[in-house]
């Protein structure tokens, strides 16, 4: 499907009335002292299933006076507010309170029920052990992050892995997290083939992420060394590998949503960047969707450790032209319609700048510079393939979309979800969760005003989805009978049987069959 551009906008309008970084105070209890933090999350533990209560609630339960100390050491030094600690204690507890209906003045707990199946559901899609035994890779022992809802909207998605979560806090467990202005806009929860597919499922390969950035290193500067001057190629070298991590998680969404992933990201992001203009600048909301093309340093004077916007669409297009098993012709389709909206938002503009301190061989490099956009946007296009197709050694010599990949089949699936969307019919069960989000955003793409109407069918689906998975679905029993054998008369029916039969009067077996057909 080829994306018409005025269309792409008119989803970009929608998004924009979105509060996508505005505050959702009452999702939030008090969480001032330890006897706070520990009330809310003891009540929301029976509602989690019993990995989370033994690997992720226990531990940090156990864990909670020595967090709750070191957040109010840090608080009574100056090194943060009381605001900041709430917020991280936050991200700590709230995967757990959320599930409980009352400890929140918003109730949120039917979202992050649909929020948890979709995490779970992308997560285990790249953990599947039965693809990882036929590349004989090791399975890795981890479980889908615990998942949430922000407060505070204007950081965006974002998550923290289990990785870190082990170091600091003793949980094996990431957490991943959504602005709770989002939680009933499921079509946006696409970013989370970012996060989860990304940053969780690349950190739970240890050692993959040191790989990658040597073999970007290696893609364009072989003999990377320090040099007093930066040419082109160690340049792309040096900011390439330290934005590995994003990069990655990039593909691996592409990887798992598909190429929607990358369109719904931009108008994603057109509209994030346009509502923190408005709200926190001042300015008037941009009339055209339009990303970033410039990395700006941290207080810290790091550069961004994410890749320029517009960088992030033409390394998705690198991810793209490497599906080997998606259609040639609708992977050229895809390709057309990312590099027109990459133009469209690029607002004219015809280079990268970028500003701030990047780790080399040798020590901190200091970067400041622009580079025309069309050299910018080859280098990204090629770490997108070599992402995507290269073999590495910490998956026995094979690729990521050898694990992983979007296939004909998941195309075939998103794009009858799309279908039924455009027809206002139900799409529950109609496929897995990414297909779902693909499906929806490729509804949306050529029906954007039926923008109301998709969220409903994808809340539905997602509640489905719930149901039907393995670590948050209920129990499915296994019947040596169909279930129906078993099931007792309702009381009506049993009372309509007795007015229709009167005392001693049998129905005649040619009645029961009246209007039935053939027996």
């Amino acid at each position: 499907m080829r994306v018409d551009l005025d269309k792409f906008t008119r989803l970009y309008d929608h998004l924009c009335e979105i509060d996508l970084v505005g505050t959702v105070a009452g999702i939030r209890p008090p969480l001032a002292s330890l006897a706070n933090v520990r009330s809310a999350i003891s009540q929301g533990a029976p509602f989690l299933p019993g990995i989370y209560r033994e690997q992720y609630y226990k531990p940090l339960d156990g864990a909670l006076p020595h967090v709750m100390e070191n957040l109010a050491h840090q608080v009574r030094s100056g090194q943060k507010s009381r605001d900041e600690m709430a917020a991280e204690l936050e991200w700590l507890a709230a995967g757990i309170y959320q599930h409980a209906p009352k400890v929140t003045r918003v109730n949120a707990s039917s979202e992050l029920k649909r929020l948890s199946a979709v995490v779970s559901d992308l997560f285990r899609s790249f953990l599947d052990s039965d693809k990882r035994s036929a590349a004989g890779i090791d399975l890795v022992a981890a479980t889908p992050p615990l998942a949430l809802f922000q407060s505070e909207g204007q950081r965006g998605p974002f998550t923290i892995e289990s990785d870190v979560m082990k170091q600091k806090v003793g949980m094996s467990i990431g957490v991943v997290m959504l602005p709770a202005t989002v939680r009933d806009h499921p079509v946006l929860w696409a970013a989370l083939s970012h996060e989860v597919c990304g940053h969780d499922v690349v950190h739970a390969d240890d050692g993959l992420l040191p790989e990658m950035a040597a073999a970007v290193r290696t893609l364009f500067a072989p003999d990377l060394a320090p040099r007093k001057q930066l040419d082109g190629k160690t340049l792309d070298a040096l900011i390439w590998s330290y934005w590995i991590d994003e990069a990655a998680a990039d593909v691996y969404g592409v990887l798992n949503m598909g190429p929607a992933f990358v369109l719904n990201l931009a108008a994603f992001l057109a509209a994030f960047r346009a509502r923190l203009a408005v709200d926190f600048q001042g300015k008037a909301r941009p009339t055209r969707p339009a990303l970033a093309t410039e990395a700006a340093p941290h207080e810290d004077h790091t550069l961004d450790d994410h890749p320029v916007d517009l960088l992030r669409l033409h390394l998705a297009a690198g991810a793209i032209e490497a599906m080997s098993a998606l259609d040639a012709a609708k992977r050229s389709d895809y390709l057309h319609s990312v590099e027109a909206v990459a133009e469209a938002v690029a607002d004219g503009a015809t280079e990268i700048s970028l500003t701030g301190i990047v780790p080399g061989p040798a020590g901190p490099v200091p970067v400041q510079t622009k580079i025309p956009l069309a050299e910018a946007a080859a280098a990204a296009r090629q770490v997108g393939r070599m992402i995507a197709t290269h073999k590495f050694r910490k998956l026995n010599g094979h690729s990521i979309q050898e694990i992983e990949t979007w296939d004909d089949a998941d195309e075939a699936a998103a794009e009858t979800i799309a279908q039924q969307i455009l027809k206002k019919q139900s799409i529950a069960g109609h496929g897995d969760d990414a297909q779902l989000l693909a499906g929806a955003t490729l509804a949306l793409l050529q029906r954007p005003e039926l923008y109301k109407e998709t969220q409903s069918l994808l809340n539905e689906a997602l509640d489905h989805s719930y149901r039907a998975d393995p670590i948050w679905g209920a129990l499915t029993p296994a019947h040596a009978f169909a279930p129906h054998v078993f099931k007792r008369p309702h009381a009506k029916m049993k009372a309509a049987a007795a007015r229709a039969t009167k005392p001693g009067e049998k129905k005649s077996a040619k009645k029961s069959r009246r209007g039935r057909g053939k027996p």
